[in-house]
């Protein structure tokens, strides 16, 4: 992705709506109750850091993604 930017596009996309997905559903365990699904967490948290990295290749579309 980083080599060819704009051929992945696409897929970052996906990512990025997934991780918007996760975040979503984080929230909505951490209303319900004191504990979170690890599983969920651990997703979060790997697509946060593959997101983190991908920004300077995707500003455009990830200008939202640090608020």
């Amino acid at each position: 992705m980083k080599l060819d930017p704009e051929r992945y596009e696409a897929e970052l996309l996906l990512i990025y709506g997934h991780f918007e997905s996760s975040l979503h559903l984080f929230l909505q365990q951490s209303m319900l109750s004191s504990s979170s699904d690890l599983v969920v967490s651990k997703d979060l948290g790997d697509l946060t850091m593959f997101l983190a990295h991908m920004t300077p290749y995707y500003p455009r579309r990830l200008t939202e993604f640090p608020h």
